[in-house]
């Protein structure tokens, strides 16, 4: 009974975890001497591009980022996890080599970590583990997609508004740590560019940025800043099992997205801001040596692309024995948004 006691009492300390939530006590006993509790430092890099992964995390708090590298050495985020998933989906795909960058964008002292071995043996069994990370692999493949869309034709502004509620749902507070230089990384932007939009988003009174810390001051507007893509994103998160992430509630002409919005936040962020932006756009793209073909298309300075473009192919890795189709990467959909950036 008492042993019994202490699977039921380890069960619920992982319970932050959304997927290892909802697996049932036979389930959760059978993983949890192969889950390993790890802290998450901010920046530490789980897995490099090349790399083998050995391990899996199940976030209980927090985020990390999966990026991708770029030849010159740049980085552009493409997804964010946190508690809602797990961390290292490449592993279902024996000796497959990570070709992204993961990092901990945000750091937590609630995670646990669990061998590949392991992690595939239970896939294999067609057990809980199985059903939930099948939900999320394809909740993760809609985001990666959203995103490939988003930064090809959606404004730094937008993206900037974006990127901050897709951290604030999943950090549990109104204010967090948070560089320009890091941001701009992930949004693939000059950092001065950031910096302006952060200014004038501020003056908006939507955020205050001191000392490298952020707090959302007015999160429907923030909403209405952003564009549809973060509303897309976070149905998509927040269908998948598990305790749901709070979304404040947005009324019809504060939906994401809506003009009416749209133009009211816009009147908010002035025309001499907006300039700013488009100048200091133009002036980082002048000092790389960047053509106006050339320049990233999600800068506002930058008429969006015409015509049809054609749909990134996706990868699958098929087991026959676990997941039937299990989305696990898709190179292809990374290599667009590094193309829909750098072009």
């Amino acid at each position: 009974m008492a042993k019994r006691r202490s699977v039921v009492d380890s069960h619920q300390s992982a319970t932050s975890n959304r997927l290892l939530s909802v697996l049932s006590t036979e389930d959760y006993r059978r993983l949890q001497p192969f889950l390993e509790p790890v802290p998450l430092k901010l920046k530490r890099v789980l897995y490099k591009p090349g790399e083998v992964v050995d391990y899996v995390y199940f976030p209980g708090g927090g985020f990390v980022s999966v990026v991708t590298v770029l030849a010159n050495g740049g980085m552009v985020e493409v997804a964010t996890i946190g508690n809602e998933g797990v961390v290292g989906l490449s592993a279902v795909a024996v000796g497959y080599r990570e070709p992204t960058l993961t990092m901990v964008q945000m750091e937590t002292n609630v995670c646990h970590r669990m061998p590949v071995a392991a992690f595939r043996r239970e896939l294999d069994r067609h057990s809980g583990l199985q059903d939930v990370v099948s939900r999320f692999s394809q909740a993760l493949m809609g985001v990666i997609m959203q995103s490939t869309a988003c930064n090809a034709t959606h404004t730094i502004e937008q993206r900037f508004a974006r990127w901050l509620l897709t951290a604030h749902d999943r950090v549990g507070g109104d204010t967090f740590p948070l560089t320009q230089e890091f941001l701009a990384m992930m949004l693939g932007a000059a950092r001065p560019t950031v910096s302006i939009v952060a200014g004038t988003q501020q003056r908006a009174g939507l955020i205050t940025y001191r000392r490298g810390l952020i707090t959302i001051l007015d999160r429907k507007q923030l909403e209405a800043a952003s564009c549809e893509c973060y509303r897309v994103t976070a149905d998509l998160l927040s269908k998948l099992p598990g305790r749901r992430p709070h979304y404040l509630p947005a009324r019809a002409d504060h939906h994401p997205g809506s003009e009416a919005a749209r133009s009211r936040v816009m009147r908010m962020l002035s025309r001499d801001g907006r300039s700013a932006v488009e100048a200091a756009g133009r002036r980082a793209s002048s000092r790389a040596g960047l053509t106006e073909a050339s320049r990233p298309r999600g800068d506002p300075h930058i008429k969006k692309p015409t015509g049809t473009t054609q749909a990134p192919s996706l990868v699958f890795f098929v087991r026959s024995s676990c997941l039937g189709v299990l989305v696990v990467k898709t190179a292809r959909v990374c290599d667009c948004i590094s193309r829909s950036i750098t072009k």
